[in-house]
């Protein structure tokens, strides 16, 4: 989801330059964090902390939203 996101905000009107802390200033802004997910079968498969979440427990709405978006995101290799 991280790519999508510098994709469309490089994208968006009025953006002039690249900004490297344009991701971590909105995952801070909203409490979210950040994993790096690696590998193709459950036998490789890493995943590693890069940004901690504040400590909230998403409403069952946002979960669902969240489990959504994941399913429709492709590997990046």
């Amino acid at each position: 989801m991280a790519p999508k996101y510098l994709d469309k905000h490089a994208n968006a009107r009025n953006v002039h330059h690249w900004d490297p802390e344009v991701l971590n200033n909105k995952l801070k802004r909203f409490g979210f964090g950040l994993l790096l997910v690696t590998g193709i079968t459950a036998e490789d498969l890493h995943v590693e902390e890069l940004i901690r979440p504040r400590n909230n427990t998403p409403n069952a709405k946002k979960r669902k939203e969240l489990l959504a978006e994941l399913d429709t995101c492709e590997p990046l290799c």
